[in-house]
């Protein structure tokens, strides 16, 4: 055991539904906490997309935006939609990353 905490501690909310396009808000808590974290947006990938670009040797595609939660574990992420999805990647300290697709309508 590593000592970090579980992947279902994390919740991300109102990912679903941005305030304007190219917009993504959400919080970040842990334990009914807020949670100090990082919030990118990579480029969505299928499962087949992925598989190809590990086999190729080739890297991640870089984030479209990043940025930090705030002290109440909101965050505002500001993406210009090059496609309808993209995977938001949370980061904190202590805890394992956690992966999640968000998308808005084109």
């Amino acid at each position: 055991m590593t000592g970090r905490a579980s992947l279902a501690v994390i919740a991300v909310a109102a990912l679903g539904s941005p305030a304007v396009a190219g917009e993504l808000r959400g919080r970040v808590m842990a334990s009914g906490r807020p949670l100090a974290a990082t919030v990118s947006a990579v480029p969505a990938e299928s499962p087949l997309e992925a598989a190809r670009r590990e086999a190729l040797g080739t890297e991640a595609p870089p984030p479209l935006a990043r940025v930090g939660t705030g002290p109440d574990g909101r965050f505002t992420l500001g993406v210009l939609p090059p496609a309808p999805a993209v995977i938001l990647r949370i980061e904190a300290a202590g805890f394992v990353t956690v992966r999640t697709e968000a998308s808005w309508a084109a």
